[in-house]
């Protein structure tokens, strides 16, 4: 959510004023941005701000902020990143309830249809875009197989992962790994590895950030994307493909919208099925026409995405 606020105040800011408000301390980030960033405002100073914009975006409904954008609420867009529940089965409280009730009376925005799909309330489909100038296809020799790249939580699937690199592995067919992340499944994830015997073909790199992440990407031949829950849309797999790997994505979510065709799909938490389409996918050749991507990751490029968002405030108005 953070990335993607960072990159459309980024490129807003060029033919508009622009402020982003935060409760984030600023830690060691010392560099500067091209847009005010106002941290823990007092209310005062939250209220006559929000008073003097014309337009307000927030990244996801907090009951903090409601009393707030209450009082300008026809110029406020909310953009949703996630659903409102507590956990991957969509079990709601009562404060999820009252936000999903309160989602009515503002401008919405879903970061896919899945996502749009779940909520009560009509809302207006932009997908994430990604930073294309960090992630792009360069001369780098694809000369490793495999990459995961996320969280190493449960939902993400990681171990869906390692499960189908195992039935390859007894089928003769051991494949390099590298899993990118860290989280507190890293030590499952590790003994699994070191307990089916292959510690040699599968690499731990622990937390990258963006630039050492599309280094990697760039190196991989495949990516895969294991989540077992419904993601609600999947960043990582615009920044694989602009990284030129084939992709290999569970069907839950909107992580299909965010391949959009140019990969493959397996049913979320299945081994034996990713095992198979990993098989295939080393024995197939790069496509040689790659223009209809390209058309495509352009469209979700932060400039483009960006201007998605203004023509749409601008008809809203």
């Amino acid at each position: 959510m953070e990335q993607v606020a960072g990159l459309l105040a980024n490129y807003w800011s060029d033919d508009h004023e622009v402020a982003i408000v935060t409760d984030t301390p600023a830690g060691n980030d010392t560099s500067q941005y091209p847009y005010k960033v106002f941290r823990s405002l007092p209310k005062l100073k939250l209220l006559k701000l929000l008073k003097d914009s014309n337009i307000i975006v927030v990244h996801g409904l907090s009951l903090k902020y409601v009393p707030y954008i209450w009082l300008v609420r026809h110029k406020v867009f909310i953009v949703h990143h996630t659903y409102y529940q507590r956990n991957l089965h969509g079990k709601q409280n009562q404060l999820d309830k009252l936000k999903l009730f309160i989602l009515r009376f503002f401008h919405n925005i879903s970061v896919s249809h899945a996502l749009a799909n779940r909520l009560t309330v009509s809302s207006k489909v932009i997908h994430n875009p990604y930073n294309d100038d960090i992630f792009f296809r360069d001369e780098t020799p694809k000369s490793k197989d495999v990459i995961f790249a996320g969280r190493l939580v449960s939902d993400k699937g990681c171990i869906t992962l390692l499960q189908a690199l195992f039935h390859l592995k007894k089928k003769a067919i051991p494949l390099l790994c590298t899993i990118v992340g860290d989280g507190k499944e890293n030590h499952i994830l590790k003994e699994y590895v070191l307990k089916n015997e292959f510690t040699d073909r599968i690499v731990f790199k622990g937390a990258l950030n963006q630039i050492q992440l599309a280094e990697e990407l760039r190196k991989h031949k495949i990516m895969v994307v294991p989540s077992i829950w419904e993601e609600p849309f999947g960043l990582v797999v615009l920044e694989g493909l602009a990284c030129g790997c084939r992709m290999i994505v569970s069907d839950k979510g909107g992580l299909p919208e965010a391949l959009d065709g140019f990969g493959n799909l397996f049913q979320a938490g299945n081994d034996i099925q990713l095992a198979d389409i990993l098989e295939k996918e080393l024995k197939k050749k790069p496509e040689p026409n790659a223009d209809p991507l390209r058309k495509y990751l352009k469209t979700h490029s932060a400039s483009q995405v960006a201007e998605t968002y203004i023509r749409y405030f601008e008809s809203s108005l």
